[in-house]
């Protein structure tokens, strides 16, 4: 189950560094080790591209399995008004305002100063915006950022949200961020968030681009003016918001439901059988 690159997300999460002593290593370690399975799962035809091109995995050894999102589960309007209001207040947020909600791990790989800095100057021009900020680590130190920021009163951090309860606080949204800029890993949380018929803004990052195609145009990878600016159009225009995430519903329905799964992965599991049973013959 291939997600990402071993030694790229090593890199990514300060690991590694690519110049240092044992970057080649790890990365000859990683090719080693992507040539044993008789199938690779991958999500992302750019983990396929990384596979073929930078370890020289056969292409018929390769499944794509994009992170599929069960849509009965994750769906618009899932919580009625009322429960929103409640819901909202319960975790202090002032009534009356524009919600954005990001769901995810909090690191610099995922981009999460990026996404505090961006909240800043969002905040600057519509002080009528909150940001929901839902993940760990690393909790009191962007709570601290923030404080710095000066958007303490514009930010709410939950820390960890069971996955059971990720339909309901993301039904709380207007809309939703992905401000990753690793390039080399999946994101899955674009799944749930475009289940949830929530108009998204993220970075220009393959995944983003396969995942959310032409309904969301993704912005330049790690400029924070230009995430912000693209918030701030949405915010500005409810109708196009709207359309936006009923596009990002409709995709997703067509071409993510957790359904589509299964036929791909009991394919991956005869093509493994086959590879196994033709290697006890050659024994």
């Amino acid at each position: 189950d291939f997600q990402g690159s071993l030694s790229g997300e090593m890199v990514d999460h300060g690991f590694l560094r690519q110049e240092g002593p044992f970057y080649r290593p790890v990365r000859r370690l990683e090719r080693w080790i992507d040539h044993q399975p008789a199938v690779i799962l991958h999500s992302s035809r750019n983990a396929a591209e990384h596979l073929r091109a930078d370890f020289g995995v056969p292409e018929r050894r390769l499944y794509s399995l994009p992170d599929f999102v069960n849509t009965r589960t994750f769906r618009p309007g899932l919580l009625d008004p009322a429960a929103v209001a409640s819901e909202r207040a319960a975790l202090g947020i002032p009534p009356g305002r524009r919600l954005v909600v990001y769901l995810g791990l909090l690191a610099r790989h995922q981009g999460t100063e990026l996404l505090l800095e961006a909240a800043r100057r969002v905040v600057a021009e519509r002080p009528d915006c909150h940001f929901l900020i839902m993940g760990f680590p690393g909790l009191p130190r962007y709570q601290a950022l923030a404080q710095a920021l000066g958007i303490g009163d514009h930010v709410t951090f939950t820390g960890r949200v069971p996955y059971e309860q990720a339909p309901a606080r993301l039904a709380l949204g207007d809309l939703a961020v992905a401000p990753k800029i690793a390039e080399t890993e999946g994101s899955g949380k674009l799944m749930n968030y475009m289940a949830m018929g929530l108009p998204t803004v993220a970075f220009d990052l393959p995944v983003c681009r396969e995942y959310l195609g032409e309904e969301t145009p993704c912005v330049p990878a790690g400029d924070v003016g230009a995430f912000a600016r693209a918030i701030l159009d949405l915010l500005a225009d409810p109708a196009a918001a709207a359309l936006a995430g009923r596009r990002l519903r409709q995709r997703t329905e067509e071409t993510y439901d957790w359904s589509r799964g299964a036929p791909i992965l009991m394919a991956a599991y005869q093509q493994a059988l086959r590879s196994h049973d033709l290697r006890s013959a050659v024994a």
